[in-house]
């Protein structure tokens, strides 16, 4: 089922047998859209999660952003509409704003994230499309061919351009990431060649993150193979991390405040 938040668009599944007090915010990354999360949030549902899929500005009807902080914004709203503060999954760009809003979730998975500045060097696919992108001043289409497929994964997937103003930020600007008390679980591929293992690693010694490695994958998580054992894996960590308060129904949830 569609939804909106103002101008966004969500893809929202609800849970089949609701078990959990905290919904769950799916944010995707560059040049794709809320469709990159139906494995997973298919997945989630059965399991009693309410999941909602965001669509960024520039998806669907919604006017394409101007800078990076308009994502932020997006993602701000998406809480703020929410019934309680979220479980925010990202990937890609997406987990870098799941990790940019941490203090406002109950817990945060970032798969694949994108490692800022001063942290990491840009990441390679990034460096390519923002040199275009500050030659030619405009939006830029996803990557093709090879490099598509390791960045993006699945060909059936909805894709857009993405603006030159976002991809020269990710490519020049130093993005600041906090350590918070919100528990952060890292998730990386041993072959994605766009968010090597050392930056990971970085990233989750910095942030006080878990890391977790799926050596067989690479940086298309939510949809390569073996999405599956690591939405399960993900699944279990959540439960493990937040324990009771989040088992509980949401009406005993409210008796007990």
């Amino acid at each position: 089922m569609e939804t909106r938040i103002g101008a966004l668009t969500v893809e929202l599944s609800g849970a089949e047998n609701s078990k959990f007090t905290a919904p769950l915010l799916l944010l995707h990354g560059l040049w794709c859209g809320a469709d990159v999360w139906r494995r997973y949030a298919g997945f989630l549902a059965h399991r009693g999660w309410a999941c909602h899929a965001l669509n960024l500005r520039g998806r669907r009807d919604a006017p394409a952003a101007r800078r990076l902080e308009d994502y932020e914004l997006d993602v701000r709203q998406a809480i703020a509409a929410m019934s309680g503060p979220p479980v925010i999954v990202g990937h890609d760009v997406g987990g870098l704003l799941a990790l940019r809003a941490a203090a406002a979730a109950r817990a945060v998975v970032a798969l694949a994230p994108y490692v800022p500045q001063p942290l990491a060097a840009p990441t390679r696919c990034v460096r390519g499309t923002a040199r275009l992108a500050l030659l030619l001043g405009r939006a830029v289409r996803a990557p093709r061919a090879r490099g598509g497929r390791l960045y993006i994964g699945d060909s059936a997937l909805s894709l857009v351009s993405e603006p030159s103003a976002v991809l020269r930020a990710l490519m020049h600007d130093a993005i600041e990431l906090a350590a918070t008390a919100t528990p952060t679980l890292i998730v990386v591929g041993g072959r994605d060649p766009f968010v090597p293992i050392t930056a990971a690693n970085t990233l989750a010694r910095h942030l006080g993150a878990t890391l977790s490695v799926d050596s067989c994958a690479g940086h298309p998580l939510p949809v390569a193979a073996g999405w599956e054992r690591r939405v399960g894996e993900m699944h279990r960590w959540l439960i493990q991390q937040l324990g009771d308060p989040l088992l509980a129904l949401r009406e005993e949830s409210e008796e007990d405040d």
